[in-house]
Formats: C-alpha cells, structure tokens, sequence
C-alpha cells in the first residue's frame, strides 16, 4: 500500500529569511527604544547596594538592572517627581536630626569640661590601688556627682589608672564632639 503524499503549498520564504526578517525587526525595535532614551532609566537608592551606589542617591540604571532587579527587590524606586521631593524631605528631617543630635552632645560636653570628678577608692601602701579604675566607675561616678549621665562605652581612658593622681579622660559624645573629663583618684584606706 502506498501512502497518499500530502500536498502542501512551499512557504513564500524560508526559514532563513524568516530569520533575517526578525533579526532586523529586533534590531530596529532596539534602535527606536534607544533613541527613545528608554535605555536608562533614573531611580532613588532605598538602600547602599555595593558596586551601584549610597542611599537617596540617585542614579542613571539600565532599564533591565531597574525593572528585573532593583525595583523588585524594594532596592530603589523611580525618579518620579513625587519620590524626588519625598527624598529631598527625608534628607532635610535627617540633617535637622543631626544638628539636634549634634547641639545636644555639645551641651552635654561643655559641662562635662566644667567638671572635675573626685573618687575615692581603697589604697594599699604607698598610694596603689587594689586593681584599677574602671570607665564605669567614671561613668557612676559622673552620674552621682553632678547628674550627667554618660555611657561607660564613650568614655575612653587614655592609660590604666592604677594609682591616687589627677588625670584626664576622654568622652565620645558623638562623632564630631568630645570632651575632656577631668578627674582625681582620692586613697581611702
């Protein structure tokens, strides 16, 4: 038995021309969206991502990098007029938080400066002590004497002190304000 051959019509083009055809297509869609200046698309950094920026930056991405990473994963949002004055917003309240944090520390170290601490610790012979002095008996001793509470953490003592004297210590308030604190270790035996 023979098996009927089907009659089909032969394609206008082949499949390599279909091919040719669609690279071109694909070629000229890119050329339009590339003049169109689609490419690059400006977004807002929600976040420090290394390699592409800080946060509230604002930067030129790639449409793909844009929409098939960062704005999924919440990493950045789009330069829309509305976003850019939310930026600019948060940056004024995160400034004015500076100052105040800033202000508070300074008031804080200029009566730090008008202090001197006296402690009394237990001394053996000739005027040593039975261990050391530490930041937190610096930091209490701070708070009893004179009300300014400090934490035991930035107070940086620049060598141990292990005998009666006057000496100085250091207090980090903040990253731009330090003061010193002054301070005399009395022997009580």
């Amino acid at each position: 038995m023979k098996i009927a051959r089907q009659n089909r019509a032969k394609p206008a083009y082949s499949q390599l021309n279909w091919l040719l055809i669609l690279t071109v297509c694909k070629f000229l869609v890119y050329s339009l969206y590339k003049l169109k200046g689609a490419v690059n698309m400006k977004v807002i950094l929600l976040e420090d991502i290394k390699g592409v920026g800080k946060k509230g930056q604002i930067i030129n991405a790639s449409d793909g990098h844009a929409t098939n990473f960062l704005l999924p994963r919440k990493l950045a949002v789009e330069a829309t007029t509305a976003n850019m004055n939310h930026l600019e917003n948060q940056q004024r309240r995160a400034d004015e938080k500076h100052k105040n944090e800033v202000a508070a520390a300074q008031a804080i170290a200029d009566k730090i400066k008008a202090v001197k601490l006296t402690l009394k610790v237990k001394v053996g012979g000739a005027g040593k002590m039975f261990g050391s002095l530490s930041n937190k008996e610096l930091a209490e001793g701070l708070q009893l004497q004179h009300q300014i509470g400090v934490d035991k953490k930035k107070i940086v003592l620049n060598t141990p002190v292990k005998s009666v004297g006057e000496y100085t210590a250091t207090v980090k308030l903040h990253a731009q304000v330090t003061a010193p604190l002054a301070f005399e270790v009395v022997g009580t035996e």
